[in-house]
């Protein structure tokens, strides 16, 4: 398959309502995308019909986004949108989408700034199918559902005049399934045909952890420093290719990393910056193994040095 050109239109209106008695704004519009493929596909090898790929897309969004200061240093914004489209190119693209996206924070008059957010979104698409080349030319569709959410806290502050510090929690989840297909043949062949062998679900989980600060420890030197901890855990497939998975490395994810960074910034005359970054990474794996049974797992130490001029 071979893309000649990508044409791109995206079109849309909105407007804005202020309705200043309830310190907030609203603003809904419309959006509609369209994209066309020039795709040229081998008469005799892979045709578009045993192909994922379609040469058009088309959809369309509805969202509103609203953005409310009920009193001083609190802030919170909702944008849900919601797209269908007639046709996707992809099965990545959404056949249908429903999204939210909330976010609150609090500034206090002291600089404190204590924020979170929440972000929700379902995908769906059953548009494309693949078509058997020999009779009776059944299609089977594939079918994808993707979820994901995530979520996080996060606090900035500062301790002393010179003194910032902030510390932070992350949460994602990726949930996505769809449909498993095997052929009798390879699809490039003269009559392959597929088959519904069953529905795989992917699950993965994804946490993180950040805390660290800058001190300004005099006129002529910055010195900043941050520690950071993320682990993953899941499985990537589920039913028949899970159970063919489950003998291997490959069917689950479960690893952690440790990431450490000290930064120091020294001025040492008007434009002129010595920048000295030191990094710590330590990761380990507990489904990948050495040869002798032992988990995946080592560290590296990163250590640059650079000039900065300003002219």
């Amino acid at each position: 398959v071979r893309i000649k050109k990508i044409d791109t239109w995206v079109y849309g209106v909105s407007s804005t309502v202020i309705p200043y008695w309830l310190k907030t704004t609203v603003t809904p519009g419309w959006k509609h995308k369209e994209a066309g493929r020039n795709l040229t596909f081998n008469d005799t090898g892979i045709m578009d019909a045993v192909s994922l790929y379609n040469e058009d897309s088309k959809s369309n969004e509805i969202y509103v986004n609203m953005v409310s200061r009920p009193t001083q240093g609190i802030t919170f914004r909702v944008t849900p949108s919601y797209t269908w489209a007639d046709k996707t190119g992809l099965i990545t693209e959404p056949e249908k989408s429903f999204l939210v996206k909330t976010q609150a924070s609090y500034a206090a008059v002291n600089g404190m700034l204590l924020s979170g957010y929440h972000h929700y979104e379902n995908r769906e698409n059953g548009n494309n199918a693949f078509t058997d080349k020999a009779a009776p030319l059944a299609t089977q569709n594939q079918d994808l559902e993707n979820t994901m959410q995530s979520a996080g806290l996060s606090l900035n502050a500062a301790m002393a005049k010179q003194l910032n510090t902030f510390i932070s929690v992350d949460w994602t989840n990726n949930n996505f399934d769809l449909n498993y297909f095997s052929t009798n043949s390879r699809r490039y062949e003269t009559t392959p045909f597929f088959r519904l062998r069953d529905h795989s679900e992917y699950d993965v989980d994804t946490y993180h952890f950040s805390l660290g600060g800058d001190w300004q420890a005099n006129d002529l030197l910055n010195l900043s420093g941050a520690y950071t901890f993320t682990m993953s855990n899941g499985n990537v497939a589920s039913g028949e290719l899970g159970t063919e998975l489950s003998s291997t490395i490959d069917g689950t994810i479960d690893n952690t990393l440790h990431s450490l960074s000290l930064d120091a910034v020294h001025t040492l005359r008007s434009g002129v910056e010595l920048k000295t970054s030191y990094v710590f990474d330590y990761y380990d794996d507990n489904a990948y193994r050495n040869l002798d049974g032992s988990t995946l797992s080592g560290g590296a130490h990163t250590l640059i040095v650079g000039l900065t001029c300003k002219f």
